[in-house]
Protein backbone atom coordinates (compact mmCIF):
# COMPACT_ATOMS: atom_id res chain seq x y z
CA UNK A 1 0.00 0.00 0.00
CA UNK A 2 1.26 3.49 -0.82
CA UNK A 3 0.95 5.99 2.00
CA UNK A 4 0.01 9.56 1.12
CA UNK A 5 2.47 12.15 2.40
CA UNK A 6 0.12 14.91 1.21
CA UNK A 7 -2.75 13.73 3.44
CA UNK A 8 -3.57 15.67 6.60
CA UNK A 9 -3.40 12.29 8.42
CA UNK A 10 0.17 11.68 9.65
CA UNK A 11 2.03 8.95 7.75
CA UNK A 12 2.73 6.94 10.92
CA UNK A 13 -1.02 6.90 11.62
CA UNK A 14 -1.73 5.72 8.06
CA UNK A 15 0.79 2.90 8.60
CA UNK A 16 -0.92 1.86 11.85
CA UNK A 17 -4.32 1.89 10.13
CA UNK A 18 -3.09 -0.27 7.25
CA UNK A 19 -1.53 -2.89 9.52
CA UNK A 20 -4.58 -2.94 11.84
CA UNK A 21 -6.78 -3.45 8.75
CA UNK A 22 -4.72 -6.50 7.80
CA UNK A 23 -5.09 -7.88 11.34
CA UNK A 24 -8.86 -7.36 11.44
CA UNK A 25 -9.31 -8.93 8.00
CA UNK A 26 -7.30 -12.02 8.97
CA UNK A 27 -4.49 -11.32 6.51
CA UNK A 28 -2.27 -11.15 9.58
CA UNK A 29 -3.18 -13.68 12.27
CA UNK A 30 -2.41 -13.85 16.01
CA UNK A 31 1.16 -15.03 16.46
CA UNK A 32 2.31 -13.90 13.00
CA UNK A 33 5.54 -11.94 12.99
CA UNK A 34 5.50 -8.57 11.28
CA UNK A 35 8.20 -7.63 8.77
CA UNK A 36 11.25 -6.01 10.34
CA UNK A 37 11.49 -2.23 10.70
CA UNK A 38 13.87 -2.13 7.73
CA UNK A 39 11.46 -4.18 5.61
CA UNK A 40 8.53 -1.93 6.55
CA UNK A 41 10.63 1.14 5.65
CA UNK A 42 11.26 -0.30 2.20
CA UNK A 43 7.71 -1.61 1.75
CA UNK A 44 6.04 1.72 2.58
CA UNK A 45 8.88 4.03 1.50
CA UNK A 46 8.99 5.78 4.87
CA UNK A 47 11.64 6.48 7.52
CA UNK A 48 12.53 4.20 10.42
CA UNK A 49 11.27 6.82 12.91
CA UNK A 50 7.87 6.88 11.16
CA UNK A 51 7.70 3.07 11.29
CA UNK A 52 8.52 3.06 15.02
CA UNK A 53 5.83 5.63 15.78
CA UNK A 54 3.24 3.60 13.84
CA UNK A 55 4.23 0.35 15.60
CA UNK A 56 4.10 2.15 18.95
CA UNK A 57 0.48 3.12 18.28
CA UNK A 58 -0.40 -0.48 17.40
CA UNK A 59 1.31 -1.86 20.52
CA UNK A 60 -0.47 0.66 22.75
CA UNK A 61 -3.81 -0.28 21.18
CA UNK A 62 -3.15 -3.97 21.89
CA UNK A 63 -2.58 -5.13 18.31
CA UNK A 64 1.09 -6.07 18.71
CA UNK A 65 3.44 -7.70 21.18
CA UNK A 66 7.15 -6.97 21.02
CA UNK A 67 9.61 -9.75 21.85
CA UNK A 68 13.12 -8.48 22.52
CA UNK A 69 15.64 -9.82 20.05
CA UNK A 70 12.95 -11.37 17.84
CA UNK A 71 10.56 -8.70 16.58
CA UNK A 72 6.91 -7.64 16.64
CA UNK A 73 4.11 -10.21 16.65
CA UNK A 74 0.35 -9.91 16.20
CA UNK A 75 -1.17 -10.13 19.67
CA UNK A 76 -3.66 -12.81 20.57
CA UNK A 77 -7.24 -11.69 21.34
CA UNK A 78 -7.60 -10.22 24.84
CA UNK A 79 -10.97 -11.28 26.18
CA UNK A 80 -10.34 -9.26 29.34
CA UNK A 81 -10.54 -6.12 27.21
CA UNK A 82 -14.09 -4.98 26.70
CA UNK A 83 -15.76 -2.77 24.13
CA UNK A 84 -18.23 -0.45 25.83
CA UNK A 85 -21.54 0.28 24.14
CA UNK A 86 -23.92 2.99 25.31
CA UNK A 87 -27.56 3.19 24.28
CA UNK A 88 -30.78 4.90 25.24
CA UNK A 89 -33.40 2.64 26.78
CA UNK A 90 -36.23 2.19 24.29
CA UNK A 91 -34.38 3.92 21.48
CA UNK A 92 -31.83 3.17 18.76
CA UNK A 93 -28.89 5.28 17.71
CA UNK A 94 -31.01 6.77 14.92
CA UNK A 95 -33.65 7.85 17.46
CA UNK A 96 -31.18 9.80 19.58
CA UNK A 97 -31.06 13.51 18.81
CA UNK A 98 -28.51 16.08 19.90
CA UNK A 99 -29.15 19.67 20.93
CA UNK A 100 -26.19 22.03 21.04
CA UNK A 101 -26.56 24.18 24.16
CA UNK A 102 -23.42 26.25 23.69
CA UNK A 103 -19.92 26.50 22.22
CA UNK A 104 -17.92 29.21 23.97
CA UNK A 105 -14.43 30.30 24.96
CA UNK A 106 -14.11 30.28 28.76
CA UNK A 107 -11.37 30.53 31.41
CA UNK A 108 -10.30 27.08 32.57
CA UNK A 109 -11.90 26.05 35.89
CA UNK A 110 -9.29 24.81 38.34
CA UNK A 111 -10.49 21.19 38.22
CA UNK A 112 -10.44 21.11 34.39
CA UNK A 113 -7.09 22.92 34.20
CA UNK A 114 -5.55 20.20 36.36
CA UNK A 115 -6.89 17.46 34.08
CA UNK A 116 -5.59 19.17 30.94
CA UNK A 117 -2.27 20.24 32.42
CA UNK A 118 -2.85 23.97 31.84
CA UNK A 119 -2.94 26.98 34.14
CA UNK A 120 -6.28 27.87 35.79
CA UNK A 121 -7.86 30.67 33.81
CA UNK A 122 -6.29 29.59 30.51
CA UNK A 123 -8.63 29.95 27.55
CA UNK A 124 -10.51 26.78 26.66
CA UNK A 125 -13.24 25.87 24.20
CA UNK A 126 -16.30 24.73 26.19
CA UNK A 127 -19.03 22.75 24.42
CA UNK A 128 -22.36 21.76 26.01
CA UNK A 129 -24.84 19.33 24.45
CA UNK A 130 -28.02 17.55 25.47
CA UNK A 131 -28.97 14.20 23.91
CA UNK A 132 -32.60 13.10 23.76
CA UNK A 133 -34.62 10.07 22.68
CA UNK A 134 -38.35 10.30 22.02
CA UNK A 135 -38.08 13.87 23.36
CA UNK A 136 -36.83 12.60 26.70
CA UNK A 137 -33.37 13.75 27.85
CA UNK A 138 -30.82 10.93 28.06
CA UNK A 139 -27.55 12.64 28.86
CA UNK A 140 -25.88 15.99 29.42
CA UNK A 141 -22.49 16.29 27.73
CA UNK A 142 -19.73 18.84 28.49
CA UNK A 143 -16.37 18.97 26.72
CA UNK A 144 -13.26 21.12 27.13
CA UNK A 145 -10.30 21.48 24.78
CA UNK A 146 -7.48 23.98 24.29
CA UNK A 147 -8.37 27.18 22.48
CA UNK A 148 -6.31 27.88 19.37
CA UNK A 149 -5.83 31.62 18.85
CA UNK A 150 -7.34 32.85 15.61
CA UNK A 151 -9.23 29.60 14.97
CA UNK A 152 -13.01 30.13 15.08
CA UNK A 153 -15.36 27.76 16.87
CA UNK A 154 -17.30 26.04 14.10
CA UNK A 155 -20.62 24.95 15.59
CA UNK A 156 -21.75 23.22 12.39
CA UNK A 157 -21.18 19.48 12.61
CA UNK A 158 -20.28 19.22 16.30
CA UNK A 159 -23.77 18.27 17.48
CA UNK A 160 -22.92 14.56 17.15
CA UNK A 161 -19.11 14.56 16.91
CA UNK A 162 -17.10 12.56 19.44
CA UNK A 163 -14.45 14.24 21.61
CA UNK A 164 -11.42 13.03 19.57
CA UNK A 165 -12.97 14.38 16.36
CA UNK A 166 -13.79 17.73 17.99
CA UNK A 167 -10.25 18.04 19.38
CA UNK A 168 -8.64 17.25 16.02
CA UNK A 169 -10.92 19.69 14.20
CA UNK A 170 -10.30 22.63 16.53
CA UNK A 171 -6.65 22.10 17.50
CA UNK A 172 -5.12 20.33 14.46
CA UNK A 173 -3.60 17.80 16.91
CA UNK A 174 -4.10 14.10 16.20
CA UNK A 175 -5.52 12.28 19.26
CA UNK A 176 -4.05 8.79 19.64
CA UNK A 177 -5.49 7.54 22.93
CA UNK A 178 -8.82 7.84 24.71
CA UNK A 179 -9.40 7.00 28.37
CA UNK A 180 -12.82 6.49 30.01
CA UNK A 181 -13.69 6.44 33.69
CA UNK A 182 -17.24 5.46 34.68
CA UNK A 183 -18.58 6.43 38.12
CA UNK A 184 -21.88 6.93 39.92
CA UNK A 185 -22.60 10.42 41.24
CA UNK A 186 -25.46 12.51 42.53
CA UNK A 187 -26.97 15.02 40.11
CA UNK A 188 -26.21 18.68 40.64
CA UNK A 189 -28.92 21.31 40.14
CA UNK A 190 -28.02 22.21 36.51
CA UNK A 191 -27.72 18.55 35.50
CA UNK A 192 -30.99 17.59 37.18
CA UNK A 193 -32.85 20.43 35.47
CA UNK A 194 -31.67 19.45 32.00
CA UNK A 195 -32.29 15.73 32.56
CA UNK A 196 -35.75 16.31 34.06
CA UNK A 197 -34.73 14.65 37.31
CA UNK A 198 -34.27 15.73 40.92
CA UNK A 199 -31.14 17.22 42.38
CA UNK A 200 -29.30 14.47 44.26
CA UNK A 201 -30.71 11.64 42.12
CA UNK A 202 -28.10 8.99 41.19
CA UNK A 203 -26.61 9.18 37.71
CA UNK A 204 -23.96 7.37 35.67
CA UNK A 205 -21.05 9.70 34.84
CA UNK A 206 -18.57 9.03 32.06
CA UNK A 207 -15.34 11.01 32.18
CA UNK A 208 -13.24 10.97 29.00
CA UNK A 209 -9.71 12.23 28.39
CA UNK A 210 -8.00 12.13 25.00
CA UNK A 211 -4.23 12.29 24.57
CA UNK A 212 -1.70 13.25 21.91
CA UNK A 213 1.19 10.97 20.93
CA UNK A 214 3.40 12.38 23.70
CA UNK A 215 0.76 11.35 26.27
CA UNK A 216 -0.28 14.99 26.68
CA UNK A 217 -3.99 15.49 27.53
CA UNK A 218 -5.64 17.54 24.77
CA UNK A 219 -9.32 17.18 25.60
CA UNK A 220 -11.54 16.35 28.56
CA UNK A 221 -15.25 15.76 28.84
CA UNK A 222 -17.93 14.66 31.27
CA UNK A 223 -21.16 12.94 30.27
CA UNK A 224 -23.91 12.65 32.88
CA UNK A 225 -26.55 10.02 32.03
CA UNK A 226 -30.13 9.73 33.24
CA UNK A 227 -30.06 6.59 35.39
CA UNK A 228 -33.45 5.29 34.17
CA UNK A 229 -33.01 6.00 30.46
CA UNK A 230 -29.47 5.05 29.58
CA UNK A 231 -27.47 1.81 29.82
CA UNK A 232 -23.92 0.65 29.48
CA UNK A 233 -23.06 -2.73 27.96
CA UNK A 234 -19.60 -4.27 27.63
CA UNK A 235 -18.61 -7.12 25.29
CA UNK A 236 -15.22 -8.66 24.62
CA UNK A 237 -13.63 -7.74 21.31
CA UNK A 238 -10.36 -9.19 19.96
CA UNK A 239 -8.70 -5.87 19.17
Amino acid sequence: MGLSKQSFVPVYYQLAEDISRKIKSGELKPGDMLPSEAQLCAQYNISRMTVRRGLSLLAEAGYLESVQGKGNFVARPRLDRLLLQFSGVGGTGEDIKSRLLGADIVPAPESVAERLGVKPGSRLVYIRRLFLSNRQPLLYDRKYLPYTKGKPILETGIEYAELPEIVERHTDIMPVKSELVVTAQALEAEEAGLLEAKKGDPAMCIEQTVYALDNRPIGWGLVVCHSDRYRLKAVSYPF
